[in-house]
């Protein structure tokens, strides 16, 4: 599989969202209309959970720019007994698939 290059220039989109008692700022760009990147930074640097928001952003947008959908994503990480994600990242797919930002 070929990595997509993603143009300079992109139009996104951004939410906030909270995690614990941690607030999150999420972009999601495009290329065309669909989602290749995702930006997660924390509103206060908390050193490690800043560090892995980056990290979990930057794995799922290589994973976009790949190919793999974030539906497939989203069924691959961890979830609780309820069916909620047990982690940031599955928490950040579910909002940006939930918000209708990407299917």
């Amino acid at each position: 599989m070929t990595r997509s290059r993603l143009p300079q220039r992109r139009i996104c989109e951004r939410f906030d969202m909270t995690r614990g008692n941690i607030g999150y700022a999420v972009t999601v760009g495009f290329d065309g209309s669909s989602p290749r990147e995702i930006f997660v930074s924390t509103h206060r640097n908390t050193g490690e959970m800043t560090a892995l928001a980056r990290d979990a952003a930057i794995l799922a947008s290589l994973a976009l720019q790949y190919g793999c959908p974030l539906h497939v994503m989203q069924a691959a990480l961890t979830r609780e007994s309820d069916g909620t994600a047990a982690g940031l990242a599955g928490a950040v797919i579910d909002q940006i698939i939930e918000r209708g930002i990407a299917a």
